[in-house]
């Protein structure tokens, strides 16, 4: 899947969609949930993507990593300063991704 997906951006192809899947799941939203950092990493060479989207349902991409406990993942995001914007974004319910993490019992991302 990497490399068809590189050769997809290598060729100047149009974006993946940004479309959400039937779960609510943006592209880098299901590189995150798969822990799929490589994919992420080729995504995000095209300017449509952004580590800081934002979505009102599922909230962030930190959300989802701890949601689907790709502590991993949420790891690396946290080492990038454009994520530091989305520590206090919340989601459908109300929750930033450290008062998710504390409310489904995912000590590990606190």
């Amino acid at each position: 899947h990497l490399l068809v997906l590189q050769k997809l951006i290598d060729k100047e192809a149009q974006d993946i969609p940004l479309k959400q899947d039937s779960f609510s799941l943006t592209p880098l939203a299901l590189c995150v949930r798969y822990n799929q950092g490589e994919c992420l990493d080729i995504l995000l060479k095209r300017p449509t993507y952004r580590l800081d989207e934002h979505s009102e349902l599922i909230g962030t991409l930190l959300h989802v990593a701890i949601q689907f406990g790709q502590f991993s993942m949420l790891k690396s995001l946290l080492n990038r300063p454009e994520v530091a914007s989305l520590l206090d974004k919340t989601d459908a319910k109300g929750q930033s991704p450290i008062a998710l993490a504390c409310f489904i019992g995912n000590l590990e991302a606190v």
